[in-house]
């Protein structure tokens, strides 16, 4: 208890002082600590065929191309913490957003 709050304390309440001026404490109130880490995080999950489904190709590419389907066995083949870190490089995070997936990206 006392590593987790006390040891803290001061970096603590800077911190909740701040995310309180953004968003209110009772809108916050309303989430359990999972449905607030999904919020804030987005998905840990990363569903292929979503990423083929919203991926927009430019110029002479298409989803037939044999480059595009090298980059897409080598995704599948990849085991998740490849593809999150994949993602990490492409987008700045890991995570694929909570509210629609990779359609917001």
């Amino acid at each position: 208890k006392y590593t987790m709050f006390e040891s803290i304390k001061e970096q603590l309440g800077a911190f909740l002082y701040g995310i309180y001026e953004v968003i209110p404490v009772a809108w916050l109130s309303v989430f359990d600590y999972r449905e607030l880490e999904l919020l804030l995080c987005g998905v840990s999950v990363i569903d292929v065929q979503e990423w083929k489904k919203f991926t927009h190709y430019l110029g002479r590419y298409n989803n037939r191309h044999e480059v595009i389907r090298w980059f897409w066995e080598l995704i599948e083949d990849a085991s998740p913490p490849e593809r999150a870190r994949f993602l990490q490089f492409c987008t700045g995070t890991s995570r694929v957003p909570a509210n629609g997936g990779f359609e917001q990206l």
